[in-house]
């Protein structure tokens, strides 16, 4: 993964919704690029996770860094996460980002995770590149 940015920075600041943070609660916002085999831009990410669960998240190795491995080595426990996927607009920046046009319908992908205690420990967003991946769901029958 390619970093585009990495900074702390007030909740009401950070590129996606932080739920249960105030505004000025600080948090650490990354903004990574994945490709593909070729170098293709596939896949931003943007994550915010509070910066009292991980003060030194930036210290650490930002192009392959996962999230979740990071709070299992730091003892932060994950009691649930939910998905989102929202179809939307590409804006000029992340379709830079992804080299498409702005305005192209795109797959956003969106990660909340909580702490047991019912506190947030991430918010992100991942913009997926229409022709890039595929998507779909299967179902079976019970008796095949």
């Amino acid at each position: 993964m390619v970093v585009i940015s990495a900074e702390i920075m007030p909740a009401g600041k950070a590129e996606v919704q932080v739920p249960g943070l105030d505004d000025d609660d600080p948090v650490t916002q990354l903004v990574r690029v994945r490709h593909d085999q070729d170098d293709t831009p596939i896949v931003i990410e943007v994550v915010a996770i509070p910066f009292a669960l991980a003060p030194r998240l930036l210290e650490e190795q930002l192009e392959s860094l996962s999230v979740r491995a990071h709070f299992a080595k730091n003892k932060v426990s994950i009691a649930r996460s939910r998905m989102y996927f929202d179809p939307i607009l590409l804006d000029p920046d992340h379709a830079d980002l992804l080299g498409i046009e702005p305005g192209v319908a795109v797959l956003r992908r969106r990660r909340l995770m909580w702490q047991p205690n019912g506190q947030i420990a991430e918010s992100a967003a991942y913009y997926l590149r229409p022709d890039a991946l595929e998507f779909y769901v299967e179902y079976s029958e019970p008796s095949h």
